[in-house]
């Protein structure tokens, strides 16, 4: 089936109405003035996901400062990010 109504003149197109689960398989024909080009091969079937995953947990936090009326805890950070930057950490505390 043909993606693109408009024609494209450079040789890299982003496709972003995906649906998560589903396959698909893209191959690219040429034009010019004397008509098309036969296709290229297959990009092969792949199906869309999400290309991140939740990151790896934490090291496990350790006490390092105690005074009357604070703590400090320290941890390392996961061995993986699961393809995104790790902007945040929550810390719970149980009493």
């Amino acid at each position: 089936m043909k993606v693109n109504r408009d024609p494209i003149s450079r040789t890299q197109q982003t496709y972003s109405d995906l649906v998560e689960g589903t396959e698909y398989e893209y191959r690219v024909l040429a034009e010019n003035e004397a008509g098309v080009s036969k296709p290229s091969d297959s990009t092969g079937v792949f199906v869309a996901k999400d290309p991140y995953g939740k990151p790896g947990k934490p090291g496990t936090p350790a006490v390092k400062d105690v005074s009357k009326g604070s703590i400090t805890v320290d941890w390392d950070a996961p061995t993986s990010d699961g393809g995104a930057e790790i902007t945040n950490y929550v810390v719970e505390v149980s009493t």
